[in-house]
């Protein structure tokens, strides 16, 4: 992430850290057959899997 422009750098990083929040918002995906979720922020993904058992 460090070679991303600083704009985009901050962008995800709100994204990312928003995660610990709110695991599954609007606009994330579950992928299908498999336990992670997207979720897109521009041109890019987040991919990411939920612990529910730890809430």
């Amino acid at each position: 992430m460090n070679k991303l422009p600083a704009s985009l750098h901050r962008r995800l990083s709100q994204r990312l850290i928003s995660l610990e929040e709110n695991p599954r918002p609007r606009g994330s995906r579950k992928l299908t057959s498999m336990e992670e979720y997207r979720l897109r922020v521009g041109a890019y993904r987040i991919l990411y899997t939920i612990d529910d058992t730890n809430w």
